[in-house]
């Protein structure tokens, strides 16, 4: 994350002011749709800010990517695309049968911290290059492209373990977690909120699929 964090931060500068300085007319920027800010039981919606005040290195990462999305979004020449994905999953992306989450799960590493109750946004790796591809021609601004069906950790994990033909994943106390996974992975499992994708459905026609191993 730490690189990740970098490529935005400096990366991310330099191709603003390319873009400014050479002519171009829209930039698209990839954002995160995991880590908006929402009352316990409520979607984030565009309005909502990235968690600032998240810790350790996801803190970092969400002050870096919104102040990126402020600058293209504040830039008087540019118009500016914000695209706050979901979780990617399918083909090439992390969650898919034969990928690494997989693999984790059929080796019985995967595990549920505390209650599980953090919620989270997911999107078909094929769905987000759609609205992707409209989002050139689309109304600039921020949009969340995300699927219709957020779930918390405790829901999805042990769904997507079956859909693997993996174990259930075992419960670990947030004490423990604290410990052995740090405070980031307990913040993954126990504050994210999921967001809702309705200016996207109305202004990019998207259509997302519903998550592959929802109910399995």
């Amino acid at each position: 994350m730490p690189d990740d964090t970098r490529l935005h931060r400096e990366g991310g500068a330099n191709l603003i002011a390319a873009a400014e300085k050479l002519g171009v007319r829209r930039d698209i920027m990839q954002s995160r749709g995991f880590y908006l800010e929402a009352p316990a039981g409520r979607l984030a919606d565009e309005t909502a800010r990235l968690r600032y005040g998240a810790p350790g290195e996801i803190g970092e990462s969400t002050r870096t990517i919104g102040a990126y999305e402020d600058r293209v979004l504040a830039s008087p020449s540019l118009e500016g695309v914000v695209l706050r994905y979901g979780f990617f999953y399918g083909p090439g992306t992390w969650y898919r049968p034969d990928g690494a989450i997989a693999d984790q799960a059929r080796k019985g590493e995967s595990a549920i911290i505390g209650e599980g109750n953090g919620v989270w946004s997911f999107v078909h790796i094929d769905d987000a290059i759609a609205a992707t591809v409209v989002s050139l021609g689309a109304e600039p601004g921020i949009y969340n492209i995300v699927d219709d069906g957020p779930l918390p950790v405790a829901e999805w994990l042990p769904a997507f373990a079956r859909w693997v033909d993996a174990p259930g994943p075992k419960r670990v106390s947030v004490q423990d977690a604290l410990k052995s996974a740090g405070e980031e992975a307990v913040y993954y499992h126990t504050r994210l909120t999921g967001a809702s994708n309705s200016r996207a459905k109305a202004k990019l026609d998207s259509a997302p699929r519903p998550l592959l191993w929802k109910g399995a």
